[in-house]
């Protein structure tokens, strides 16, 4: 089982890499390490992630989820032409539309990048053949809620997913 650092380790990642500063990304620089959020993700939505991860799962054998998959240039099986920074505003910008009431299906149809229905039933029986990121998310939320798998080169290897619990 992965053990997550606690939020202000998170917190304090990501203001030396200059996320919290709003500093500009040098597109000549290397690539960040996974897991770790560039200039572009708000401040908000990393003091989520973190606080989501934190989070025990909870027990339901089954849970229905349905996501905005925010893909870019460069990621798995990806046609998207944005950049990852541009895909990391974005998803910013989307989640804090649905936190503030906006429709999420209308949102989904609107920006995801997957070519598949949108909504998914997981069960624990089958999670071992999914996105690892997407289920760390779907087995964190409550009904209702929002949260969102960052990119990640292993377990979220699609892009970013902005994921509202349905079941």
């Amino acid at each position: 089982m992965m053990r997550f650092a606690p939020v202000a380790t998170f917190l304090l990642i990501l203001t030396s890499c200059g996320g919290a500063s709003g500093e500009s990304t040098n597109a000549n620089a290397p690539a960040p390490a996974v897991g770790t959020p560039t200039s572009a993700l708000p401040v908000e939505l990393a003091a989520s992630i973190a606080a989501l991860r934190a989070r025990p799962e909870h027990t339901a054998n089954d849970v229905e989820v349905q996501h905005i998959l925010i893909a870019f240039a460069g990621a798995t099986r990806s046609t998207a032409t944005r950049s990852r920074d541009e895909a990391e505003q974005l998803t910013g910008e989307i989640y804090a539309k649905v936190r503030n009431g906006e429709d999420f299906t209308k949102l989904m149809k609107q920006y995801t990048g997957d070519p598949g229905p949108g909504t998914y039933p997981m069960s624990k029986a089958t999670r071992a053949g999914m996105v690892a990121g997407f289920g760390n998310v779907g087995w964190r939320l409550q009904v209702g809620e929002i949260g969102v798998a960052p990119y990640d080169t292993k377990d979220s290897p699609f892009g970013w997913h902005v994921i509202k619990r349905l079941k």
